[in-house]
């Protein structure tokens, strides 16, 4: 008769259950033990000492299961290693170039390096040992001479009746609204403000585009300056959004600037002071923190207002007489003194 068939146990070892080998018999037929065959008995061995191995694994097989070991003790290198300090990384060398403007800008409270073209607001600037953290520019006159593209215009459109230069320079600096109310006025135009000024929009627009426009000199220069020293910059002008985009993608400056903001985002135009605290609102830098460059009469008297250092540059076509509410006054761009960042003119 057949001997029936054990089940398989079941029995704990080391905390895990473990399936046994099933007993052989012992007797005159049954086969022979291992050792008789020539080698040892397996050993059940819990599941950990699988995965990562004892000393004696180790030695034997060169190496650990499950990532290496040390010859001499058998342990895995993150066991071994444990509680023992570190060495020490060696000193990192001193950044440069593009690097060390990127700390320089995460020291001064950004987290990165000036978003080409940015519109975001809510910045802000941690305080800095220098006077100054933020340089407004201006646009028409100060970083593009566009003055003459706005004359051509409006002579073209106001034709045949004359327009000088003289009238010209009279509306230098002055905000849309300005224009069009002193165009009606002085050439009883019919048409109402809103289609007066769309219409001086889109005249000027247009001659933009035939004319070859440049930035003013120094203009790249001096922002690539201020840029690496950590500073902001940004736009006030009293022009249209679309004009100021539109200009600054011409001269090639559009990237170089977080945000611009214009005379339609405030209730007054310069010479009230709204633009520029605007502007110091989202650049996220106290008025008295931030310097303006402008060219005009008006553009000097609205940064003075706003408890901006104010500096007047003298490049234009038409410059404007020196004002004396500027706190310094340059003949171009490139003769501006990098120093009033720590100590303002006064």
């Amino acid at each position: 008769m057949a001997r029936a068939t054990r089940p398989r146990l079941q029995r704990r070892h080391g905390g895990h259950a473990v399936r046994a080998r099933r007993p052989r018999p012992h007797g005159a037929g049954a086969p022979a033990p291992p050792a008789a065959r020539g080698r040892l008995p397996r050993r059940v061995r819990p599941r950990w000492r699988q995965r990562r191995g004892v000393a004696h694994l180790g030695a034997a097989r060169g190496g650990c299961d499950g990532g290496p070991c040390d010859g001499g003790t058998g342990l895995p290198r993150r066991r071994r290693d444990r509680g023992r300090p570190r060495a020490a990384r060696p000193p990192a060398a001193p950044a440069t170039g593009a690097a060390r403007l990127a700390l320089e800008l995460q020291a001064a409270g950004r987290s990165r390096p000036p978003r080409p073209g940015g519109r975001r607001a809510g910045l802000t600037v941690a305080p800095t040992s220098r006077a100054i953290d933020a340089v407004i520019f201006d646009l028409d006159g100060v970083l593009a001479d566009t003055e003459i593209v706005w004359f051509e215009a409006i002579r073209a459109m106001l034709a045949p009746a004359p327009f000088t230069w003289e009238q010209n320079e009279h509306l230098v600096g002055s905000s849309s609204a300005f224009t069009t109310e002193w165009i009606r006025t002085t050439y009883g135009r019919p048409e109402s403000p809103d289609v007066l000024a769309h219409m001086i929009s889109e005249a000027v627009n247009e001659m933009i585009e035939s004319i070859d426009l440049a930035a003013m000199e120094g203009a790249a220069d001096l922002i690539e300056g201020l840029h690496g020293r950590g500073l902001l910059v940004a736009v006030a002008s009293q022009s249209s959004p679309r004009w100021v985009e539109r200009t600054l993608t011409r001269i090639g400056l559009l990237p170089a600037f977080e945000f611009f903001v214009t005379a339609s985002e405030v209730a007054r135009p310069k010479p009230a002071p709204d633009i520029y605290l605007h502007a110091a609102e989202r650049i996220g830098v106290a008025p008295e923190r931030c310097l303006a460059i402008e060219d005009s009469a008006h553009g000097v008297e609205a940064a003075h207002a706003a408890g901006f250092t104010a500096v007047q540059v003298r490049h234009g076509v038409a410059p404007a007489p020196p004002q004396a509410r500027a706190h310094a006054i340059i003949e171009g761009l490139h003769a501006f003194d990098f120093g009033w960042l720590e100590r303002p003119p006064r």
